[in-house]
């Protein structure tokens, strides 16, 4: 299954493409795969076991709304889960986090 590249993130700040992200969260709360790989794609038999292979780092955080992302193999390095920040969210999450932090960590 292919993503397609919205158009709202003139900026460039990255992010993860919001049918990506609500394809995610759908899965880790309910357990279903998006209808998008299983509707008459009879030729890829292997995708929903590919979906849940992609999945498996993803979890949902205890608000039950924030999509985590935490690879065990990589613990040494970055022990901690990272919150997946959608497409168009990436400006505002580096904004409230300057406000808070300020320069070089001056405002802790």
């Amino acid at each position: 299954m292919q993503y397609e590249e919205e158009d709202e993130d003139i900026e460039g700040y990255g992010g993860m493409s919001l049918d990506q992200y609500n394809d995610i969260v759908q899965y880790k709360r309910h357990n279903t795969i998006p209808t998008s790989l299983t509707r008459g794609n009879t030729d890829n038999r292997s995708a929903p076991s590919h979906w849940r292979a992609r999945c498996k780092c993803f979890s949902m955080a205890d608000d039950g709304d924030t999509l985590l992302y935490f690879n065990p193999e990589n613990a040494q390095h970055n022990p901690c889960p990272r919150v997946v920040v959608k497409k168009g969210e990436v400006r505002k999450v580096l904004e409230r986090v300057h406000e808070i932090i300020g320069h070089l960590g001056q405002k802790r």
